[in-house]
């Protein structure tokens, strides 16, 4: 008994984006270069120039305005490298004609940036503005109606500029509870609720007088912690901070001496008549500035800064940015 056999050729797969041509606008050119790597694709339009060396085994035709993507590979890879190549072509022709643009936004009390040159200077509430260089490729804008709290990203290449904007959200990611960070602009937070703010009944802390005490512990844990970490010396000594509802003081101690290098508040004689009419905020700059010169006077350049708990923001930003304006290094 004989059996009769059917011989079928095996074809390969092709992907469904893969083999849509991709479309050359007007000013945009494609120059394909052979390497042992594989091809290696240059494209040229108004908005700059991207190469990306494409897997072994990707084909690259131009008809016209249009560019075809196929490939002689295995049957079982040519799907998926006919796609990704096609992607990536595509990407690369609408960022050297059209650009990608990444909008990112501050959220946060005393958030704000700053663009200097080509190098982003963002103040997130930590003791320390974040100095972020750009790369090449990648502009940045900040308009002036949003008083530093947006920034604009551009450029040609889609992988950088998402490179570029994710570093810039994880120096401060937003929180859930209050929102505040660096996000993306339309970008959905995950909110989550909070403690509840009365805690009434048998043990309770409720009312006016349990959320001060909080506060006051809050601010001693954090007091302690702080002080275990940083140490003032003759080389380098403490700047100090403690503010009241009414009046701040900054103090620059040497804590292997125990001494009080020099001193300044909003009580000080040097400086009454600048305070005569500024906010309190204000008052607490000037207040950084002249403890900044009194170091001077004593050859004091770089100190490290002391919060006292206090959490960073509102005066104590004021008088640490008032002191860097005077050239002290912290």
């Amino acid at each position: 008994m004989s059996t009769a056999t059917t011989s079928t050729e095996t074809k390969p797969r092709t992907s469904r984006i893969g083999k849509r041509p991709v479309e050359l606008p007007k000013g945009v050119t494609l120059t394909v270069k052979e390497t042992p790597a594989g091809p290696v694709a240059e494209v040229k339009g108004p908005k700059g120039t991207l190469s990306r060396t494409l897997p072994q085994g990707v084909l690259l035709k131009v008809e016209g305005n249009q560019i075809a993507v196929s490939t002689n590979t295995h049957p079982d890879r040519a799907a998926c490298l006919q796609g990704t190549a096609r992607a990536h072509l595509a990407n690369m022709v609408k960022g050297v004609s059209e650009g990608y643009t990444k909008t990112l936004e501050l959220v946060g009390t005393g958030y704000r940036a700053e663009l200097k040159g080509t190098v982003l200077h963002l103040m997130l509430g930590l003791s320390h503005p974040v100095i972020y260089p750009l790369p090449p490729s990648i502009k940045a804008q900040i308009p002036a109606d949003s008083k530093g709290t947006l920034i604009v990203l551009t450029g040609p290449d889609k992988e950088e500029m998402g490179q570029t904007a994710a570093t810039l959200r994880s120096f401060r990611p937003p929180e859930p509870y209050g929102g505040k960070g660096v996000r993306y602009k339309d970008e959905n937070i995950r909110r989550k609720a909070g403690k509840a703010s009365a805690k009434g009944g048998k043990g309770g802390k409720g009312g006016k007088l349990g959320q001060t005490m909080t506060k006051l512990e809050g601010r001693e844990r954090r007091k302690l912690r702080i002080r275990k970490k940083i140490n003032g010396t003759s080389e380098r000594p403490r700047l100090s901070v403690f503010r009241s509802a009414k009046h701040i003081y900054a103090q620059v101690i040497d804590d292997t001496t125990g001494q009080t290098l020099a001193h300044a508040s909003t009580l000080s004689e040097g400086i009454k008549s600048e305070l005569s009419e500024s906010n309190k905020t204000e008052a607490a700059r000037i207040v950084g500035r002249y403890i900044a010169k009194l170091c001077k006077e004593k050859n004091i350049t770089k100190v490290v800064f002391d919060r006292n708990g206090y959490l960073y923001h509102g005066r104590v930003v004021a008088l640490a940015e008032g002191a860097r304006e005077g050239e002290l290094d912290f």
